[in-house]
């Protein structure tokens, strides 16, 4: 960047022998020359920023500009042209604030001059930049340290205090007249009667202190009953070792809270190791203090010191997927539900819950592992599931033994000549119907699962509904808009909506309504499943007798002449294949409900 030079003399000859000499020398500049007083102070009051000043000094009037020059542009620097009866009021001018002189008869030394005024005008802007950015890292550094909750000293190797907050100050106490010494022993002084057992105190601070190399941690007790909490850390630059810095702060409330803690696990330690004998985690929740059973630590495989003692830190260890339905679960008044808990091991085991709440409101309950009983449970359900398809297959076979036996005879007689052509016809078509539901009752084991939409199975089936109806019975349709995909395959679906609605159409024998609905619903408050789709088929018949009800789902039961008992068989093997369950609700002369519920 140019520097801008300003440069007065009455004598052009002069001016252009300076503008000559800085050219020459290239020494990049954008020098400006005035002739007289008046328009230099007018250019000094231009409102431009001059770098240099080099300024004839022969009159009184060359005085005042320089005067005015130190008053409008402080820190420029100004050299003096003189002549050789100059000089000594060029000397004076030095002490009035000019840099530098030189005589006209010797202008060749008026490049170097200007060469070294330049580079002080630089060396100090840098200067004083370097200087308003340390004030400004200083002023950051103060209000990060002043807005810590801990309070810190950082003192040097030599035993003085290099800088505190005021966190410090206020958590120990210490007026403004001690820490103003910086001297760290008087402020230790005044701590050892401000803390209890000074003996004590002074050992710890010395343990704060040592082995600068390394971070030490300690408590201290003042007279006041507070405990604080100190840690020192080693302060180096370039890798060296400078000083201590010192960090404080206030641990009362933790440390009473952990007294607390032991009153009540010890209260409670009887019952506590009983519940540990039968595998449960017995939790109390006492003045935001959380006593854990020994049990927790053996089930979640963590150490005494490492479990959980706030409500809080215990539902973080749920499953993300659990977690919302504990934490509403804890606000709640009582309740049972499973959760999922990480162990140390990052594995995750399924526990069992009981929620209660005392008429105080304070929280308590129980939870143990309950992984196994479940695997034993789905087992169990796996064999039940095995039993119920063994006798499936065992009464289809007798169901199929007399058909088949009747066309048997039937085709003998057609081939000797006898007219059985429709009993075999018929036997057929009862054979057919058949395997036709027990391909269905096939579905009932694991298939790929695609994503469908609910409402457009519901519009496929339509014209057929609305086709077998007949004339008396009004058919009405509620699907609500925008349900999410199921995941299940259209194969599933579609042979339940039929078969219910074949099963309300023979209920209402040719007179009534039927209505079909689907809708979104939410989990309840307590629950642990997902929200949950609903396809629901409602008839104003004459409802369902309480045998009937208990029974209609079983394989071969049916109260019609000519039905196989398997319709409604098969609507429970999909339904429970796919995840989802089915509730019949129904009243007599009020007519039946059937909702079909299936996991999004």
């Amino acid at each position: 960047m140019k520097a801008r030079i300003l440069h007065s003399t009455p004598r052009e000859d002069v001016g252009k022998a300076v503008a000559a000499l800085l050219a020459g020398d290239y020494i990049p500049c954008e020098s400006t020359w005035v002739a007289g007083a008046a328009a230099f102070l007018s250019a000094l009051r231009g409102g431009i920023r001059f770098d240099l000043v080099i300024l004839d000094f022969d009159t009184p009037e060359d005085a005042a500009c320089l005067r005015e020059t130190a008053r409008l542009h402080p820190g420029v620097p100004v050299i003096l042209l003189c002549g050789d009866d100059g000089e000594e009021r060029a000397l004076a001018a030095l002490r009035s604030g000019a840099t530098d002189y030189v005589p006209r008869d010797h202008l060749r030394r008026l490049p170097s001059m200007v060469r070294r005024a330049l580079a002080e005008v630089r060396d100090a802007a840098m200067r004083k930049e370097a200087e308003s950015a340390n004030a400004r890292l200083g002023s950051l550094l103060r209000a990060i340290l002043d807005a810590t909750s801990e309070g810190i000293l950082v003192g040097d190797l030599a035993g003085r205090i290099t800088t505190y907050n005021r966190k410090f100050m206020s958590l120990c106490g210490i007026p403004e007249y001690i820490l103003a010494t910086m001297e760290m022993d008087k402020v230790l002084q005044f701590l050892m009667d401000h803390f209890q057992d000074p003996g004590a105190f002074m050992d710890e601070v010395r343990h704060l202190g040592a082995q600068s190399d390394r971070e030490t941690l300690g408590l201290l007790k003042s007279i006041e009953d507070r405990q604080i909490e100190g840690a020192g850390r080693p302060y180096r630059q370039g890798g060296e070792t400078v000083g201590r810095v010192f960090s404080f702060r206030d641990v009362t409330d933790r440390e009473r809270s952990a007294e607390r803690l032991k009153l009540v696990i010890n209260a409670q330690r009887p019952l506590l190791e009983a519940a540990a004998g039968a595998g449960l985690v017995l939790w109390h929740e006492a003045g935001g203090v959380l006593a854990l059973s020994e049990a927790a630590g053996k089930l979640l495989g963590l150490e005494d010191r490492d479990l959980p003692r706030t409500l809080d830190a215990l539902a973080a260890l749920a499953h993300p997927e659990d977690a919302p339905a504990l934490r509403a679960a804890l606000e709640g008044p009582g309740s049972e539900l499973e959760v999922r808990l990480r162990t140390a091991a990052g594995a995750w085991i399924r526990t069992g819950w009981v929620l209660s709440r005392d008429p105080g409101g304070r929280r308590g309950g129980a939870f143990r592992d309950i992984t196994e009983g479940r695997l034993a449970r789905l087992e169990a359900e796996a064999r039940s599931r095995t039993r119920w398809m063994t006798t499936l297959a065992s009464n289809f076979a007798r169901a199929l033994r007399t058909p088949l036996e009747n066309l048997r005879i039937h085709l003998g007689a057609i081939s000797a000549g006898g007219p059985h052509l429709e009993e075999a016809q018929a036997c057929a078509g009862i054979l057919a119907g058949l395997l036709d539901q027990a391909g269905r009752a096939a579905l009932c084991e694991p298939a790929p699962d695609l994503l469908l939409e609910l409402n457009a199975v519901v519009e496929r089936v339509r014209p057929w509904a609305e086709g077998i109806a007949g004339p008396g019975i009004t058919l009405g349709w509620d699907l609500e808009p925008g349900l999410p995909f199921l995941p299940i395959s259209p194969g599933r679906l579609e042979p339940v909506l039929m078969n219910l609605l074949r099963n309300a159409r023979e209920a209402l024998d040719g007179q009534g309504e039927i209505r079909v609905r689907t809708f979104l619903a939410a989990p309840e408050p307590a629950g642990t499943e997902s929200p949950r789709l609903v396809l629901e088929v409602r008839d104003n018949g004459p409802g369902i007798p309480p045998r009937v009800k208990d029974q209609m789902f079983d394989p071969y039961f049916t109260t019609r002449d000519g039905a196989r008992g398997l319709g409604l068989t098969v609507v429970r093997c999909l339904v429970e294949g796919a995840g989802g369950s089915i509730q019949v609700d129904t009243e007599p002369l009020r007519g039946t409900s059937v909702k079909v519920s299936l996991p999004i």
